[in-house]
């Protein structure tokens, strides 16, 4: 089993920097990388162990805080595979991705 390193972080400041999450997350482990956005991030944790550390914390408690917001930690989602023509594959195994009927697709 692949150990879950990737964190989705919500409920971020627009003036909240990368620096700011990645500071407020070394408190539970190693961080490889901070991909900010609008409102969220998605952080790569060194291990595991520190990623499920950090989702704990944020759940207990006061949680974590970043810029006077308490912030969401949540394991991110797998990243969505696309097929050659750049479409998504829904991972249905061919099956209609609306009904998950095959008889149609």
């Amino acid at each position: 089993m692949t150990e879950r390193t990737r964190l989705y972080i919500g409920r971020i400041s627009n003036r909240t920097s990368q620096a700011q999450i990645q500071t407020a997350l070394e408190a539970y482990g190693p961080v490889d990388s901070v991909s900010l956005r609008s409102g969220y991030a998605f952080v790569e944790m060194a291990n595991g162990r520190d990623a499920e550390d950090a989702v704990n914390a944020a759940a207990e408690g006061n949680g974590i805080t970043v810029d006077d917001e308490k912030i969401i930690v949540e394991f991110g989602k797998e990243r969505r595979q696309f097929d050659r023509d750049g479409a998504r594959d829904k991972g249905r195994g061919g099956s209609c991705f609306v009904c998950g009927s095959a008889s149609h697709w």
